[in-house]
Parts: C-alpha cells; structure tokens; sequence
C-alpha cells in the first residue's frame, strides 16, 4: 500500500515527475502478482488532495525506513539524503511501536482514532481489507491512479533525462539504465506460459 499525492509540487514537478510516476506504477502493477498493489492519494474533510512529502516506509510491522530520499537517482547521487532504518526483527517491544506509528499514521489519513484503525486491523488481519472498510467521506484515502502520460511525456519519462546518475550525467546518456529502464526491460511475470 502506497500513500502518495495526486499530483506533484508545482508546475514544473508535475510536468517532469507525474510521467515518470505513471510509468513506475504501471511498472509496479505489472509485477503485482497477486493483486495486492494499492496505491491511495491523501484528502481533507471537504475532498482537497494533501500534498504528502513524509518518507516513511513500514515492512510487515518489522522494519520503518524513515528518510528524506525518493525512488529516483537525484535522491542516490545528486541530492544529500538522509535515511533511517529501525529493525524490530529480534525485539518485540520495537515491533509493537513500529505497528503503533502505522496504525497512528493511517488514523490520521482516514480520520478515524488509531483504536478504531486497530481494531479494523485486528479483525480484518489485512491493512487493505482495513482501508477500504474505513475509507469514505471526508478526510480519507482514495485511489489514485496516475493519468498515462501523452507520448512525448511517456518517451521523456523512460528516457529517464531528468533522472541522472549523477551531476556529470545530467542530459547525457546513461552508461547503465536507471530504475525504470530496468524495471521496463524484465518480463511481466503474468504474461508467463
């Protein structure tokens, strides 16, 4: 599950980014082999998209990432990044805070207490199943699905020009593909005989 906002930060963020976002979640939805990929976009109280910057990943209540770095190459080599990483693999009490931070954060987007969130996740043992039940008016969580970019966008977005492995490739060609380029040129694993 994914919380990401609808569009980006500006007009120049938008026109540069949004395509390359498109064509990463197509990406990502391709390889979702069993259907689970769930991508949902932030909204207040009278439906107004929030702009969601946070960094914040949650693997199965074990392990929280927190950082400043994004999925793209500026975050890797031209941007200073920070990233924290809290593993609760051999202590209990760390795995329980890691599930309170999730089930905090997703009360906040859904509007609810994080007792009720809890609760829904306790009887529906799935964070999908617990969204989409708490989910609706108001302030909450709706899908989001990214608008295919037009052709020049989409061929712009693979090129993967504003992606740069580093400053002194910056509107060079690649020596080495970057993420969408890799993840473009791997066999959808449905597709399969």
């Amino acid at each position: 599950m994914i919380v990401n906002p609808r569009t980006a930060y500006g007009w120049l963020d938008e026109t540069v980014m949004s395509p390359a976002r498109a064509e990463l979640m197509k990406a990502l939805r391709e390889r979702d082999r069993y259907g689970r990929l769930r991508i949902y976009g932030p909204v207040t109280e009278g439906g107004v998209d929030i702009y969601v910057h946070a960094k914040l990943m949650f693997v199965d209540d074990r392990f929280l990432r927190v950082g400043s770095a994004n999925m793209n190459n500026r975050s890797m080599g031209l941007d200073s990044e920070c990233d924290l990483l809290v593993d609760g693999t051999e202590k209990l009490e760390v795995r329980e805070t890691i599930a309170s931070l999730r089930t905090d954060l997703l009360a906040e987007h859904l509007g609810f207490e994080p007792e009720k969130v809890a609760d829904c996740f306790a009887e529906t043992k799935s964070l999908i199943a617990c969204i989409e039940r708490l989910r609706g008016s108001g302030r909450t969580l709706v899908p989001l699905v990214p608008e295919e970019p037009n052709a020049l966008e989409g061929r712009m977005a693979r090129s993967e020009i504003f992606d740069p492995e580093g400053p002194d490739e910056l509107f060079e060609r690649r020596a080495r593909p970057g993420l969408l380029s890799r993840l473009g040129s791997r066999r959808n694993p449905r597709a399969r005989g």
